[in-house]
């Protein structure tokens, strides 16, 4: 899922609060695999579930396209979570490796038991929550949803797909499709739908005629580890 697209929108995400290559630096070394870590336990619990990141520029407007019966107010600190495990990946600071891994995995058990709670979850870019059991409300998307451009690995080989297929997001359900519609709706936003039968998709805007699909996100977020 880390293909060109939405890698871009995580990019932009940490250089709106850190210089270029410092966001760089945090996006390959701890996000990319903290973010697959999330979507892989939220699988593993076999319960289906909608994760939508949202931009911190995005999230007012986000908030007039849902409805939640939770207020909250998230404390989790994940932003500070996130650099600690940098800096002990980095053998910089204080604090033990195993006491900052053991954090990062209650906090993200934390955050997928709110992601299995019926409605969609709602993240920052630095993975705080912003709201749970939340109702997805924006209007249905009227343009195309394709495929987007992958790696692909089969045994010792990764190939590259340029993606572009018609993937049939209508013949889904609604948590597919109300992701698909607040996608649409909210530029910048990428969503995550967790399939309680296993595939993990992820969903993109590309522009405001096409939205971009990755069918597993669990194959091309490994695909792109190898390959980076």
């Amino acid at each position: 899922f880390i293909a060109h697209p939405i890698g871009k929108h995580l990019l932009e995400w940490l250089c709106a609060k850190r210089p270029v290559e410092d966001a760089k630096s945090l996006l390959f070394d701890v996000y990319i695999q903290t973010l697959s870590q999330l979507l892989r336990v939220v699988s593993e619990r076999g319960h289906g579930a909608s994760i939508i990141i949202v931009p911190d520029v995005k999230q007012a407007f986000a908030k007039t396209l849902t409805t939640t019966k939770y207020p909250f107010i998230s404390d989790f600190r994940m932003s500070e979570c996130l650099e600690d495990v940098r800096a002990v990946n980095a053998r910089r600071g204080h604090k033990k490796r195993e006491t900052v891994l053991e954090n990062l995995k209650v906090r993200l058990a934390a955050v997928a038991q709110l992601a299995c709670i019926d409605g969609a979850l709602l993240l920052t870019p630095e993975l705080e929550p912003i709201s749970f059991a939340t109702t997805l409300r924006a209007d249905k998307w009227s343009g195309t949803v394709i495929t987007g451009p992958s790696l692909n690995i089969t045994g010792p080989s990764m190939t590259k797909s340029r993606g572009g297929d018609s993937f049939p997001v209508w013949s889904l359900g609604t948590r597919h499709n109300s992701t698909v519609d607040f996608v649409g709706a909210c530029d910048g936003a990428v969503g995550f739908v967790v399939s309680a039968d296993g595939p993990v998709r992820g969903f993109v805007r590309r522009d405001s005629q096409v939205i971009l699909c990755w069918p597993d996100c669990r194959q091309s977020a490994h695909a792109w580890h190898m390959g980076s």
